[in-house]
């Protein structure tokens, strides 16, 4: 059974009508079929846990899911070389990883359980990926709990 790796991304495309098409798609998915909708090309695994919306200009598409061990960093990409900006970030607990990114290039923070306020004070995408998933609170958490083992 894989970890699950928890995803956002924001994608977005010059063309309204290109993103008209994406939602059109999106509304009719089948059900955990997220990656094959994004890419009818798409062989590798899938998402559950999916969520999307749109905003309110419907030019804007954001989307909610997990992932098997990773994010889609591939589907990423090929989104970006047919003309979309992608924005996206996640978080994998178990392995303690976690990243940034846009267009298909994302930056990956290892061992972030670990991480102190220094860290995060001096790099501004550690700070977003941070206090996107609140992972803050889960490290204060985890250090009570060791403090408590010491006991």
């Amino acid at each position: 059974m894989p970890n699950w790796c928890m995803n956002d991304a924001t994608l977005s495309h010059e063309d309204n009508a290109v993103v008209k098409a994406m939602i059109v798609k999106l509304e009719s998915m089948e059900e955990n079929s997220l990656f094959r909708t994004l890419d009818s090309e798409w062989g590798y695994r899938e998402a559950i846990d999916v969520d999307w919306s749109v905003d309110s200009d419907r030019t804007e598409i954001s989307l909610n899911f997990s992932s098997a061990w990773s994010p889609p960093e591939d589907l990423y990409g090929t989104l970006a070389n047919e003309g979309w900006s992608v924005w996206a970030t996640y978080y994998e607990p178990g392995m303690a990883i976690a990243g940034i990114g846009y267009d298909g290039d994302l930056r990956e923070f290892d061992d972030v359980h670990s991480i102190t306020e220094e860290d995060i004070e001096s790099d501004l995408d550690l700070k977003e990926v941070v206090e996107h998933w609140g992972i803050m609170d889960e490290i204060e958490m985890l250090r009570e709990m060791e403090e408590d083992e010491d006991e």
